[in-house]
């Protein structure tokens, strides 16, 4: 969530890099921060998907 103060839209590359964590790390991250309802992905897969701050 750190993230969302810098900017409104994150990717998967960006929190690996962020977080030093593995693409799959990342994904789970995301994945559960969708869950709770705190985040929105926006896209379907691959470099078109993105995440914001609900």
């Amino acid at each position: 969530m750190t993230l969302f103060a810098k900017q409104t839209k994150i990717t998967n590359d960006e929190v690996e890099k962020f977080m030093h964590v593995s693409d799959a790390t990342a994904t789970r991250y995301l994945n559960t921060l969708e869950k709770e309802n705190k985040i929105k992905q926006s896209g379907k897969t691959g470099k078109f998907v993105s995440y914001s701050k609900i």
